[in-house]
């Protein structure tokens, strides 16, 4: 990715990330390319940003939405 003068990398959300995400990470701070992750977990690891849901906050707040109907 460096020799090609990639500008930054977008990660999709694919499940294989989740487990694979110490690699994925470090892989992309040894190359030097900013990179925006889709899960938190991955910037928990070492990861520069995260743009996503807050996959906890969801299933805190599920039990109170299901009560209302």
């Amino acid at each position: 990715m460096a020799q090609d003068q990639v500008d930054a990398l977008l990660v999709s959300d694919e499940g294989e990330h989740i487990t694979y995400r110490i690699a994925l990470v470090e892989l992309a701070a040894k190359s030097r390319i900013p990179t925006l992750y889709p899960y938190r977990e991955l910037v928990e690891v070492g990861g520069l940003m995260a743009y996503s849901i807050d996959l906890a906050d969801i299933h805190r707040r599920a039990p109170a939405k299901l009560q209302r109907f």
